[in-house]
């Protein structure tokens, strides 16, 4: 287990810098575009990028998370045509349903056309526009952690975009159209470099084989990933999307600007669960729920240590933090990231668990409590944010992730202990 634990910690520690890289610049830029198009231009750009993300979450159909299922067992297995022909068809399946879910944005932005929130029909034009990028960055990230180079998934989707546009943004002059076309760009490159990444392992690991093809068990079982991934997405990305028709863009600017800096909070569990999730597939697959718990006992010991260190700050002083990075403007959103900064500390909390319950044909519970809890996040910020704007939309996603990791983190956690009973026997 010592051998285990040493590369356990040094995948960790290499992911780790990597991400860590990938948050400051992530906050770079937006400090760089918040400071120069100020809160309303800023929000144009925070709704298209979120918009895209969230859909993204849909457009991929929870292939990405059932990559990281299903490859590490393939592999165990030396199930190689299958390996390859998963590989093959989640590419095509993600393509499809990305350029129908981009042309559905569309399709909303012209019928906002002639509206009277012109504002709103961009930023969907916008969101059609990086939506493809975003997808594929999603699914080539977590196809690179399954094969255990969680590192290099986090340098093509966390990485090269936010450097991209920075480069750019520093010799051109900045708006919200021109970055979120930049940002696009950027994206496709880290598209292609992550793709030339994955070709390389498997072209040097995998020994060659006919294709073979499982589409509607692997189907199914992605579009249960999907349900309890995409209703977590709605809870984190809900608030960014109603804020923008339900009170303004300089609100919706000011909650982009705060709920990025929460992402110092979650990144270390993000990346715990691209290193150790193809682990607990692994554990699972082989019966071993010993050692499957003592990898899930790591992963929270890891989580409290972690999340502990990098809340205090975002905690003590909220006001002065969104105003060093931010400017003047944004420090009224102090609030709203006080209120961020716990919603995403539980949040943080809950991850090892979750992660542990995709890995381990627990999804579906997953799934339906996460999906009840998205939905009452949807009807809180219906009725709080016309009250409170980006507080009200702050305040709906404390309440929400709370309440989720009351739920879901007992459930699990029994669960796992009567699989481990039963495994050893009476």
């Amino acid at each position: 287990m010592n051998l285990a634990r040493r590369a356990i910690s040094g995948a960790i520690g290499k992911t780790f810098l990597v991400s860590i890289l990938g948050k400051f610049a992530l906050i770079a830029m937006t400090a760089l575009l918040g400071r120069v198009l100020g809160p309303t231009d800023f929000g144009v750009f925070i709704f298209a990028q979120g918009t895209a993300v969230l859909v993204a979450q849909f457009a991929v159909l929870g292939w990405p998370t059932y990559s990281m299922r299903t490859l590490p067992s393939f592999l165990a297995g030396g199930d190689f045509g299958h390996y390859r022909g998963f590989l093959q068809m989640s590419l095509g399946v993600v393509f499809v349903s990305t350029v129908l879910f981009s042309a559905g944005l569309l399709v909303f932005g012209r019928i906002l056309t002639s509206s009277s929130r012109p504002a709103l029909a961009a930023g969907l034009f916008l969101a059609a526009f990086v939506l493809p990028t975003i997808s594929f960055r999603r699914l080539v990230r977590q196809q690179l952690a399954a094969v255990r180079k969680p590192g290099m998934g986090v340098l093509v989707d966390e990485v090269i975009p936010p450097l991209g546009v920075i480069l750019v943004l520093l010799i051109i002059v900045p708006s919200s159209y021109r970055a979120v076309v930049v940002y696009g760009a950027a994206g496709a490159i880290a598209c292609l470099v992550g793709y030339v990444l994955l070709a390389r392992y498997v072209s040097a690991t995998i020994p060659p084989a006919g294709k073979r093809y499982d589409f509607r068990s692997w189907f199914v079982a992605a579009f249960h990933c999907l349900v309890g991934l995409s209703s977590r997405m709605l809870l984190n990305r809900t608030d960014v999307v109603l804020l923008a028709p339900l009170a303004t863009m300089a609100e919706t600017g000011l909650y982009g600007a705060a709920f990025r800096l929460t992402y110092l909070l979650t990144f270390p569990q993000i990346v715990l669960s691209m290193v150790m999730s193809p682990r607990y597939s692994a554990a699972y697959s082989r019966g071993d729920m010993a050692a499957l718990q003592k990898l899930l006992r790591y992963s929270y010991a890891f989580t409290l240590i972690s999340t502990g260190v990098c809340v205090l700050p975002l905690l003590l002083a909220p006001g002065t933090i969104m105003e060093l990075v931010y400017g003047p403007e944004f420090r009224e959103g102090g609030t709203v990231l006080l209120l961020l900064s716990l919603s995403q500390l539980a949040a943080a909390i809950g991850l090892p668990t979750v992660s542990v319950a995709m890995m381990t044909d627990r999804q579906k519970m997953v799934g339906i409590s996460t999906l009840v809890v998205a939905l009452i996040n949807v009807a809180l910020n219906i009725v709080l944010i016309p009250v409170w704007g980006a507080e009200g939309a702050a305040v709906a996603s404390l309440a929400c992730m709370a309440g989720l990791a009351l739920i879901q983190i007992p459930w699990i956690t029994l669960s796992l202990r009567r699989s481990a009973r039963n495994a050893t026997g009476p």
